[in-house]
């Protein structure tokens, strides 16, 4: 189990290989930030960050991009 804290940032669509949410455990907290307006895969990206004792945040913006990012770094530095 990895002890770093990882922010995976995503569309929330994969296209190939297994489904990714088994790999979420491995880390000590996995939180996901998704980007964009369309909610496919928002599913699966707030699956992966509660297996990953993590956040889910969402930036449906670009210009919503820094203050997200900001908010979820700031938890993780807590």
């Amino acid at each position: 189990k990895s002890h770093a804290n990882v922010i995976m940032i995503s569309d929330g669509k994969y296209t190939e290989g297994r489904d990714p949410a088994p790999l979420a455990k491995r880390f000590k907290h996995l939180s996901i930030l998704k980007l964009g307006r369309d909610q496919a895969g928002r599913e699966l990206l707030e699956e992966l960050a509660a297996r990953g004792d993590g956040r889910f945040y969402e930036a449906k913006k670009i210009v919503d991009l820094p203050k997200t990012m900001y908010n979820a770094m700031r938890t993780l530095l807590r």
